[in-house]
């Protein structure tokens, strides 16, 4: 049977509309107000130039500033990618999968001074899939949604960005404990993820230190590692602050929400919770020394006693070095571990992971990449092979893997990325 949905966020509130009505007016404006002394420029789309996580790429310290303008100017850009896939999984039967999936972008860019900008990021996601197993069960979806959609003001060392973006920070590469508002999977070689509502502001010293604060309203959805959802209208906000060391870099952020407490995640006769406060502390850094190594860690404390779990707990540690062999061997390995608990000191609930992954250009346009995961509590392997082409305007991958039925890795981003069980995908990837 098929079943047709197209899907938004839900209502979020009256007043978080009424913050993201300028970006509309502003759509509007721009492509109803354009002059000839204004003259259409294309710039690089974030959607077209996704590739595969490169080694510079495993920290997310110094992203690069706002560039200057020296005279106003408008720059219209439209970009994207459309992809198909398909695969085939043997868990308990065999299950064929096929999908098709676009994420048009448009892009605003408006030069207020020598020094100013304003900036628009459009992009709507629409999927479709159909399922069948060897039981001849069957069944197809469609859906579409915001992808991003976020205004941007900024200048040489001050950014304020309002709308649906992604937020994302850390050192970590594999198991990412830092991992508070994405889900971006190692193994996706687009590295798509949903964006978060909210109001980030960020700030760039001349010494390499750089500040956030965000305001976050409107996200019901669990993101990252969350076990429990944000409570419904309510806010979150948080920080960070980036900084160099001998060597290499660090970070500290902080975040605090509500969260809504269902049943099963209260002691036994406990009464209904109203909302309960969470505060996260993070710490990450990175140090070059010949070779790449990173510590990453998240501490989160729920104040209610009622809870089963009220402290999470969890850290990576890595390193990363490429080998001169061939074309460059580029090697990844990390350590990651994560405790729930209901006492700071004591160890209830954990989960210990063993993790590498290799990657080799074989040619300018062919790549090879393994990734593979050890469940020390489990003692299971999960086990990921793809090759990737690359061409103008196409990729091709071939995946291969072979997981548990049970996948407890990392949270399903979308039905393009099945990897439970034992298998193999095909994606083609067209950019415009």
């Amino acid at each position: 049977m098929m079943i047709l949905q197209f899907t938004k966020r839900p209502v979020i509130s009256h007043f978080f509309s009424t913050l993201l009505g300028p970006i509309y007016i502003c759509l509007f404006l721009a492509l109803t107000t354009q002059l000839p002394g204004y003259p259409l420029s294309p710039q690089p789309s974030p959607l077209a130039l996704i590739m595969p996580p490169s080694p510079s790429a495993a920290s997310a310290f110094n992203p690069p500033l706002p560039p200057k303008s020296s005279s106003p100017s408008f720059h219209f850009n439209f970009s994207g990618l459309s992809l198909a896939w398909c695969s085939l999984n043997h868990s308990s039967s065999e299950n064929f999968q096929f999908g098709i999936r676009s994420l048009p972008e448009i892009l605003l860019n408006k030069s207020l001074s020598s020094s100013w900008q304003l900036d628009l990021d459009l992009s709507l996601d629409a999927q479709g899939s159909f399922r069948t197993t060897a039981k001849t069960e069957s069944s197809s979806s469609a859906r579409a949604r915001l992808y991003r959609c976020w205004l941007r003001l900024s200048q040489h060392r001050f950014e304020a960005r309002l709308g649906l973006q992604k937020i994302n920070f850390g050192s970590a590469v594999l198991f990412r404990p830092l991992m508070w508002f994405d889900q971006l999977d190692p193994r996706d070689p687009l590295q798509l993820t949903r964006g978060v509502y909210g109001l980030l502001f960020r700030y760039y010293f001349p010494d390499n230190t750089n500040s956030w604060l965000w305001v976050l309203y409107g996200n019901d959805d669990l993101k990252g590692w969350e076990i429990l959802p944000t409570a419904t209208k309510s806010f979150e906000y948080g920080g960070r602050l980036q900084f160099p060391l001998p060597k290499g870099e660090g970070g500290v952020s902080f975040h605090h929400r509500r969260v809504k407490p269902f049943p099963s995640a209260l002691i036994a006769g406990s009464p209904p919770l109203s909302p309960v406060p969470e505060n996260r502390l993070g710490f990450d850094g990175r140090w070059d020394v010949g070779v790449g190594l990173w510590i990453e860690a998240s501490l989160s404390h729920q104040a209610n006693d009622w809870l089963l779990y009220r402290w999470k707990k969890s850290f990576s540690l890595g390193s990363d070095y490429t080998f001169d062999l061939g074309h460059g061997l580029y090697i990844v390995g990390e350590y990651f571990e994560f405790q729930a608990s209901r006492d700071f000191f004591s160890r209830e609930d954990s989960q210990r992971f063993l993790g590498m992954m290799m990657s080799y250009p074989l040619t300018l346009q062919d790549s090879l990449k393994v990734i593979f995961f050890y469940d020390l509590e489990k003692n299971d392997a999960y086990n990921f092979l793809y090759w990737q082409k690359s061409l103008q305007d196409w990729s091709f991958f071939l995946m291969i893997f072979w997981n548990p039925t049970d996948f407890s890795v990392f949270r399903k981003e979308s039905d393009s990325l099945t990897l439970a069980g034992k298998g193999f995908q095909v994606m083609g990837v067209f950019y415009f």
